[in-house]
């Protein structure tokens, strides 16, 4: 099956009719007001398609090229990840070891978590960016020491509880590669990535040559003023292009940068107290069917980014857009799915619901969304701390653009982590979204996705 699987591949690499991508693009580029695109494909670690759609700038009307580049946000997650594992590699990191080894200057409630835990976001070490004080300072070139102090000192769950994403960790990771190498984690990436791999498109976001991001609104487009490399911080702050990722995709594969089993230890799902995560070492981590996927997204700074990778099929699609809240998943899978029709993710068949009130009270929560008075109580207050209410709006709005509603219709129920995921198709008039709704031990909405199927 897997070779029929690869053959198929390789016929659609050859005979694929380009405007089916350009007819896809174009219209989420419309419906996602995205100002540019970039997108590869790459099969066995050559770039089997290569597209650049749109303007990089929307007042000089600067067309993206495959040589335009983008802020790839979190995407950089895996790039500082990797230099932390080709540290351990050679003997200079150990993993189990607390960061405050590598690191100092830091609150001593931090100082004992294990290198893993950043790595996983499985650290309980707060969010640096939340707050007033990043949104006065980001274009500031704020020294560390300085962006710690106005963090919470103490950490909001013991390392190994549950996981929970914070941009921290990673800014930690970065003084971690400092330390031990006695080089900025720009230079040792740079050194030990970028140049061996003739990434030479690549960079960090103190240069101002590349795409403008951009917020979207009613009347236009409004350009983000971006933010500093301290701000952005190791986990957000390198510029690419998809062709220059694609060499780092590919020198995975060919184990360039770290061996095999190192990877494979990467992607592994990470195990805490509430259940194991779909994120692993610097990568999230899925298995659909048979096939195992890592993948990352970014936002920021008007940017989103997506990097997803097939391991064993060794098949690989980055998307780069200028624009902030793009659903790259989906984007991305729908390229996917242009490859292979048999993957293709608009193949979701309802099944029979047996936990009909469940059904029914999600119903109540995305129409309470839809009508402008979102039940905020129905959330989390982990989750509320990520998902205001103003957005919320804001998705409603959008939604009620499409009409009525059909009553939902379940497709599965899984679960996912420390969550029970629900799974749903919402049909308005012929346009079908996929709906999913994680929620937590307390029955509180802890994760909502709307997207195309």
């Amino acid at each position: 099956m897997r070779a029929l699987f690869l053959a198929v591949f390789a016929l659609c690499v050859a005979f694929a009719p380009a405007d089916r991508f350009d007819d896809f693009i174009k219209a989420k580029m419309e419906e996602e007001k995205i100002p540019g695109i970039q997108f590869v494909v790459v099969y066995k670690g050559k770039v089997a398609m290569s597209r650049a759609y749109g303007v990089a700038d929307v007042e000089k009307k600067t067309p993206v090229t495959k040589d335009t580049r983008f802020e790839i946000a979190s995407v950089s997650k895996p790039f500082v990840a990797t230099a932390v594992m080709m540290l351990w590699e050679r003997g200079k990191v150990k993993l189990e070891e607390p960061i405050g080894k590598y690191v100092s200057d830091m609150p001593l409630a931090w100082s004992d978590v294990p290198v893993w835990n950043l790595l996983s976001h499985t650290s309980g070490i707060p969010e640096y960016r939340a707050g007033s004080l990043f949104a006065a300072h980001k274009l500031d070139d704020t020294p560390f020491s300085e962006i710690v102090k106005h963090t919470p000192a103490d950490k909001q769950f013991d390392a190994d509880d549950h996981f929970s994403y914070s941009n921290t960790n990673y800014l930690l990771l970065g003084k971690l590669i400092e330390g031990v190498t006695g080089k900025p984690y720009t230079e040792f990436l740079q050194k030990e990535i970028f140049e061996p791999l003739g990434m030479t498109s690549t960079g960090f976001v103190d240069k101002t040559d590349h795409a403008q991001g951009y917020v979207a609104w009613r009347s236009g487009f409004v350009p983000d003023p971006g933010s500093s490399l301290a701000w952005s911080g190791p986990g957000g702050s390198i510029v690419s292009t998809a062709e220059d990722l694609a060499k780092f995709d590919a020198a995975l594969r060919t184990q360039r940068l770290i061996k095999n089993p190192t990877l494979m230890r990467m992607l592994e799902p990470t195990a805490t107290k509430l259940g194991t995560m779909d994120y692993g070492l610097g990568w999230q981590t899925e298995k659909v069917g048979k096939t195992t996927i890592a993948l990352h997204a970014g936002e920021m700074n008007g940017f989103s980014s997506m990097f997803l990778r097939l391991i064993d099929e060794q098949i690989t699609v980055i998307l780069l857009t200028n624009a902030s809240a793009v659903d790259g998943n989906t984007i991305t899978r729908g390229i996917l799915g242009l490859y292979f029709p048999e993957m293709d993710p608009l193949k979701l068949t309802p099944t029979v619901d047996e936990a009909p009130e469940t059904t029914r009270a999600h119903q109540r929560i995305l129409v309470s969304i839809i009508a402008g008075h979102p039940d905020m109580d129905a959330f989390s207050d982990d989750y509320k701390a990520h998902i205001s209410e103003e957005k919320l709006l804001a998705v409603g709005s959008e939604l009620r653009r499409g009409g009525r509603i059909r009553p939902l219709q379940v497709v599965r129920r899984y679960r996912k982590g420390q969550y029970d995921a629900h799974a749903y198709l919402l049909t308005q008039g012929q346009t079908q979204l996929l709906v999913t709704f994680l929620v937590d031990e307390k029955g509180k909405i802890a994760g909502l996705t709307i997207a195309a199927p």
